[in-house]
């Protein structure tokens, strides 16, 4: 067990050690007995106690993977983001494919917006799997734009060694 869950743990076994203990203060009374009525509110009260730890407990426990989560998504969306900023740099600095703008730019507004979603604890597992497969899949896209950039520019270049070359003859 990790030290929140150990920690978790102690904290659930000390409040039912407190109902055993009030139960026991209510059995020790008659119920006509004045007393018992002022044991009994404070075992439902300790009880209660009980029952609103037992329903955050599966949320706390879960807290660390979700942060983990929160961490995981946050960067790869954030890495989305400079990636999109990064080729569409390239895109102004080059000045001959001002087309990729339509799609580049959607995509880094998109990207910017993801790393800012919240993670939930319901389905932060599910929301850390989109995101690295989200990463995984565009850094495919990438590769493939990179070597359609290179192809492209080779094309170029070979074009304009030939146009030298036919001028030179």
């Amino acid at each position: 067990m990790g030290g929140a869950e150990q920690e978790l743990g102690q904290q659930y076994q000390q409040l039912r050690e407190k109902v055993g203990e009030r139960r026991a203060e209510v059995l020790k009374h008659s119920p006509r007995d004045e007393q018992f009525a002022v044991e009994y509110a404070r075992l439902v009260n300790v009880t209660g106690k009980l029952v609103e730890f037992e329903k955050a407990l599966p949320a706390r426990l879960a807290e660390p993977a979700r942060r983990l989560s929160t961490r995981i998504v946050r960067w790869s969306w954030a890495g989305q983001s400079v990636v999109a900023a990064a080729l569409i740099g390239v895109v102004l600095v080059s000045d001959r494919s001002g087309w990729w703008l339509v799609l580049l730019v959607p995509h880094l507004a998109a990207t910017v917006a993801g790393a800012f979603q919240t993670v939930d604890a319901g389905r932060h597992v599910f929301r850390r799997k989109v995101a690295i497969g989200l990463r995984v899949i565009s850094m495919w896209f990438l590769i493939a734009i990179l070597i359609g950039w290179a192809l492209v520019w080779g094309a170029v270049l070979d074009e304009t060694e030939t146009s030298a070359k036919g001028a030179k003859a």
